[in-house]
């Protein structure tokens, strides 16, 4: 089973793109969600970047905030 919409992004980014970084910005929360998200900080930016033609991950970083 093939997803069209992924395959035709990745298949545009490639294209025009040889690496990609990819963010993840972890945040404060609760499984109750009672801190608003107003008051939420940032505790974790994350990274990779990643060869468009082969996929794989070229290098990454992380820090705690």
């Amino acid at each position: 089973m093939t997803n069209d919409y992924t395959d035709n992004i990745l298949g545009s980014i490639s294209t025009y793109h040889e690496h990609i970084v990819i963010l993840d910005i972890e945040h404060t929360c609760t499984e109750d969600g009672s801190i608003p998200r107003e008051e939420r900080e940032t505790i974790e930016i994350c990274a990779v970047i990643v060869d468009t033609k082969s996929l794989k991950v070229i290098d990454q970083y992380s820090a705690l905030i």
